[in-house]
């Protein structure tokens, strides 16, 4: 029992409730520390990663073959560029969305949109490039779909900064916002020791997707190959909905740590205690070394920090000169990596000398 108004830490798998399930739960390896992790974990990450290359793949798909589409479609050069960098013009809208809805009905429920969205948009490419010229505006539809599946790979927003937040941690919220969705998936599955590397592999993975685009220009020299490589994109795409839709899990039963611990408890404390767990559901057993690792609010200020606004973040960061020369070098980078990945084909097909160590006599 607790008295009213306190606060109810997460409550974790005792020693004895691992050890005594046997095959009759999920499989976990215990942890020194008390809480568990399960080995489901890299399944959820290998989807994830799966997920992440195949939007990323077709971001770039027809940037990479800008002169077989120019001449397929009949358009213009700078009309097949926009099928790159419309992902980076819906990205800038949609983040607010993506977020609130992700907030609302969770992780599982993001990555399943953003996966539906992503087979929407394949699909929508193969249609109009089955029918050729005349039927871009049909492949821009389905182009600027895939995009904002996007949000739901790398654009979800990161925690809110408070006035507790180091200004450094802040920063990093604000400069890396295109990454946020791969620390999400460490933090909700794995261990404080072995979220480094999931997040490493799951950034990696959007980069890979995006290479494997690039290199998809060797196997198209026509408009039927191009159609060919849409519809093998869309078949991809929809077996990997029916395999997140069957598999793909926001969280594990109990929290791999005591930061993922604690959020839960906050989310148990905002619902009134109900934990978030289905009505009839019986709690989780308490594990003893895990009370005391999660501090209670200071009494009387029912735990709630003040967040800043946005404008009051923004104002912060403008003022301190380290995050300036970050925010400078990551745009840099950024955008020479988006440049030479969109007009990759004008500078290797079109102007050939630039990059030949060939000389015209």
């Amino acid at each position: 029992m607790r008295s009213k108004g306190s606060y109810q830490p997460i409550m974790i798998a005792s020693d004895e409730d691992v050890l005594s399930d046997g095959s009759s739960g999920p499989r976990r390896a215990r942890q020194s520390d008390g809480f568990v992790l399960y080995p489901q974990r890299f399944a959820m990450l290998f989807l994830f990663c799966l997920f992440s290359v195949v939007n990323a793949n077709q971001w770039i798909q027809f940037a990479s073959v800008e002169n077989v589409a120019c001449e397929y479609f009949g358009v213009s050069a700078t009309a097949v560029n926009w099928m790159s960098m419309i992902y980076m013009l819906l990205y800038i809208p949609g983040i607010a969305p993506a977020t609130a809805f992700v907030e609302r009905r969770g992780l599982r429920a993001g990555i399943l949109l953003g996966a539906a969205l992503n087979l929407l948009g394949s699909v929508l490419r193969w249609l109009g490039t089955s029918q050729g010229a005349g039927y871009f505006w049909l492949v821009m539809v389905g182009q600027s779909t895939c995009s904002i599946a996007q949000l739901f790979v790398l654009g979800v927003r990161g925690n809110s900064c408070t006035v507790s937040t180091p200004l450094t941690a802040c920063a990093a919220n604000t400069l890396f916002l295109r990454s946020q969705v791969p620390p999400m998936i460490s933090a909700a599955w794995f261990g404080k020791d072995e979220r480094a590397t999931a997040t490493a592999v799951a950034v990696l993975a959007n980069q890979m997707g995006g290479s494997t685009g690039l290199v998809s220009a060797a196997f198209v020299d026509d408009g039927p190959s191009l159609t060919k490589l849409c519809l093998y994109t869309a078949v991809y795409s929809a077996a990997l909905v029916l395999v997140l839709l069957g598999c793909f899990r926001g969280e594990p039963p109990s929290p791999p740590s005591a930061s993922q611990a604690a959020k839960r408890g906050r989310k148990s404390a905002a619902s009134g205690g109900s934990g978030g767990a289905a009505a009839g559901e019986a709690p989780p057993v308490l594990h003893p070394r895990t009370v005391d690792r999660i501090s209670p609010p200071p009494p009387g200020g029912g735990g709630a920090q003040e967040e800043l606004s946005v404008g009051e973040s923004m104002r912060l960061l403008r003022q301190n000169r380290a995050f300036l020369m970050l925010l400078c070098a990551y745009s840099c980078s950024t955008g020479v990596y988006y440049g030479l990945a969109t007009f990759v084909n004008s500078l290797l097909v079109q102007r050939p000398l630039l990059f030949s160590c060939e000389f015209p006599q």
